[in-house]
């Protein structure tokens, strides 16, 4: 890029052989006659260099150099001037003048002035900004140097917080983790102790300090460190989660039933460091689950023969029915026995005829006096209709007796306490026994339509899901006046046996559907009803992995929805 060059000459012919030599060497000039024309380039113009004659008329080129020296001091200044100046050359040089050139001039002095000037001009103002940036630089990094130094500090202040944070924390949890009522403990990899809780240590028998750097075998039996050590070992192959139950000797010489939770933790890196177990004692837990499952039995049972007390004059009718008709067959054959004997012994008697020499001469006359008296019995008798009832007295007597056998067989069956066990049932026929019972509640108010379907046995609690039937077969006779319907139908949906028992009934008001399974609450009159059937049922649906519902309307009639796992798991039936 050119450079531009002022220069500053009151004689024209001065400036114009400065200007021609410049020119030639390619730089751009700008011409000034005096001061002020010379302001105005300035003005207007980027100049890098002023040629300045030293005497001029007017303001000289001293007073312009003193007036403009802080607007000159990036541009590089060459004093020309004439032999008579020398007086003057002491005080420009000390204004900062970059050269001088005496006139007359030659061309050659004049370019080595200018180029040195320019050249020097270029190298001190590079000089300013390169000192300029280092200030800055300095500046900066003083600055950050500053702020580094506040920060340290201020780190260092946080850190020594820090600190006392975490030994609060730590404080804080080593006493949350005394604090912990379940013996705590946490190991490394290698299984050893590194930390347990004062709980962990009175199960132990032993002082914290005794345990922490201990692995399992140092501290329990070898039967039982074996066990734990592969427990552990296992656990840190697949790192997570696992709980176990068990039972353990703990200090005070008891055993004690307890749950094991083990879990792996991570460093701060994400890699496995150890596990943290926590044992929980389950022994009074257990004990009270044993009273509870007693207390519900008792339950279920004063329940059950609560319910049969209620239908004790039903089902007394039922087996009167027949013992009244197997009475009263036994007094009709009596008689039929007495009629046939009187017939037998006048027949002996006849018989009795061919064996007597006397009577043997007349014969012919007994037999016939003999006959007409017996075909006069057959007549009173009717001793044909007797024949062809008797068969039918003694089919319509067994039928009688096999249906009290039944009853009696299925209320005992019912009734007993502690016979119930988890088989194999026919559902089917467990509610068909059920019906046997209840029958009398029913055959007076509803016919009862059954849509059976076929499906495998069930593993179950087959008393305890004869109880839930009954239950709702009764509930859905006293919801019926007269007239009414009971239906029943059993299916296999999506492995689960589902048992659908609806009523014609009054059903069931919006406001008392979620009070049904209540413990008590009942909608029957003082006497009719205790309060637990349904809330028996409830539990015992449930103790089978299943589910129960309910739907009902208001003067249409009440449906129970019965679902029952076709495959129920058998841990969760055998914990009950």
């Amino acid at each position: 890029m050119k450079k531009n060059i002022l220069i500053l000459d009151d004689e024209e012919s001065i400036r114009r052989i400065l200007q021609r030599i410049l020119e030639n060497n390619n730089y751009n000039c700008f011409m000034a006659h005096d001061t002020r024309a010379a302001r105005e380039h300035l003005s207007q113009q980027e100049i890098d260099l002023i040629l300045c004659d030293i005497n001029m008329p007017g303001e000289s080129g001293i007073e312009f150099l003193e007036s403009m020296k802080d607007q000159l001091k990036d541009i590089a200044v060459i004093m020309v001037t004439a032999m008579d100046s020398h007086h003057r050359i002491e005080q420009s040089i000390e204004l900062g003048i970059y050269g001088y050139i005496f006139k007359p001039f030659r061309q050659n002095q004049i370019m080595v002035c200018v180029h040195n000037a320019l050249r020097r001009s270029e190298l001190e103002r590079n000089e300013r900004v390169y000192n300029q940036r280092l200030k800055e630089e300095v500046k900066r990094q003083t600055s950050l140097l500053e702020i580094t130094i506040e920060r340290l500090k201020a780190s260092e202040m946080e850190l020594k917080i820090s600190e006392n944070n975490i030994k609060s924390q730590l404080n804080f949890l080593n006493t949350l983790i005394n604090a912990i009522p379940n013996p705590l403990y946490y190991k490394d990899m290698k299984g050893n102790y590194i930390g347990c809780n004062s709980s962990f240590a009175k199960y132990i028998g032993l002082e914290q300090a005794e345990i922490i750097g201990k692995s399992v075998h140092n501290i329990a039996p070898k039967d039982l460190a074996d066990i734990t050590y592969k427990i552990d070992q296992d656990l840190f192959k697949n790192p997570g989660h696992r709980a176990y139950e068990t039972t353990l000797k703990f200090a005070d010489g008891l055993k004690h039933n307890v749950i094991l939770n083990k879990a792996t933790y991570a460093d701060i890196d994400g890699r496995l460091a150890g596990l943290l177990g926590v044992i929980i004692d389950v022994t009074e837990q257990k004990k009270t689950e044993i009273r509870l499952k007693e207390s519900q039995a008792q339950i279920i049972q004063q329940e059950k023969m609560a319910s049969i007390g209620q239908l004790a004059a039903g089902v007394a009718h039922e087996i009167n029915n027949p013992t009244g008709y197997v009475s009263s067959n036994l007094t009709t054959l009596e008689n039929y026995q007495n009629d046939i004997f009187e017939i037998i012994k006048e027949c002996m008697v006849l018989i009795s005829y061919f064996d007597s020499e006397a009577i043997k001469a007349q014969l012919l006359t007994h037999v016939i006096k003999k006959l007409e008296i017996i075909e006069a019995l057959r007549k009173r008798i009717d001793l044909d209709f007797l024949l062809d009832d008797i068969p039918n007295l003694i089919r319509e007597s067994r039928e009688g007796l096999e249906r009290i056998k039944k009853i009696v067989i299925d209320l005992k069956n019912f009734a007993h306490p502690g016979t119930d066990e988890l088989k194999y049932t026919n559902i089917n026929e467990n509610i068909d026994s059920t019906l046997n019972i209840v029958w009398n509640e029913i055959k007076y108010k509803a016919v009862v339509e059954k849509e059976y379907g076929e499906f495998p046995d069930v593993l179950c609690y087959p008393q305890q899901l004869n109880q839930v039937f009954m239950n709702i077969l009764v509930n859905a006779a006293h919801a019926i006046k007269s007239d009414g319907v009971i239906k029943i139908k059993t299916c296999s949906r999506d492995n689960n046996i589902t048992i659908e028992i609806s009523d014609n009934g009054e059903g069931i008001p919006e406001k008392n559907i979620t009070r049904i399974y209540d413990p008590f609450f009942t909608t029957k009159e003082v006497g009719k009803g205790t309060g637990l059937g349904l809330n028996v049922a409830y539990n015992i649906v449930k103790k089978h992995n299943g589910n129960i519902d309910v739907k009902s309307q208001v003067g249409k009639g009440t449906t129970f929805y019965i679902s029952i796992p076709l495959e129920p798991v058998n841990k969760v039936l055998n914990s009950d």
